[in-house]
């Protein structure tokens, strides 16, 4: 079993954000090249017209929605302008409903995951940080689980 853990994130080589809603209120992406870093930032974000979004926004039943925080992380990436290591794509439609209510921030061997509880949205449901400890332990299920997502997801 793959244990929560408390050490601080070091300098990254890949940082993965499969979202469906977006980056969330008063979240902004960084201003600078990730390549540049030496790193690449990978965003999967829920389709604001897909049917799974405008079921998921009826089930958390709040003022901003699901496509609106959606629409919101998509401003703000276009605000950047085109940077080499940062791409962006949308849930393919099939995966809509694996993606709709999980939120994951990859960094290497460690991750930030929030499995939206059942009516809430992201940020009163728990958080959960996974560290990689042994191969096919839970950081490596839901490494897999967002390669996957990511693999069918369509360009922005």
């Amino acid at each position: 079993m793959s244990p929560v853990c408390t050490s601080g994130f070091p300098r990254r080589r890949e940082t993965k954000v499969p979202r469906p809603g977006g980056m969330g209120r008063g979240r902004t992406l960084p201003r600078m090249s990730p390549s540049a870093a030496g790193c690449r930032i990978r965003i999967l974000l829920g389709d604001p017209e897909c049917q799974t979004t405008r079921d998921r926004e009826t089930i958390e039943a709040v003022a901003l929605t699901v496509s609106t925080r959606i629409r919101m992380t998509l401003d703000e990436v276009a605000r950047l302008g085109p940077l080499d290591g940062l791409e962006v794509r949308f849930s393919d439609a099939e995966d809509a409903v694996h993606h709709v209510s999980l939120s994951t921030f990859r960094f290497d061997d460690s991750a930030l995951v929030t499995p939206h509880l059942a009516r809430l949205v992201g940020h009163d449901s728990p958080l959960l940080h996974l560290c990689r400890a042994e191969a096919g332990g839970v950081f490596d299920r839901f490494a897999e689980s967002s390669e996957e997502l990511w693999s069918r997801g369509r360009p922005v």
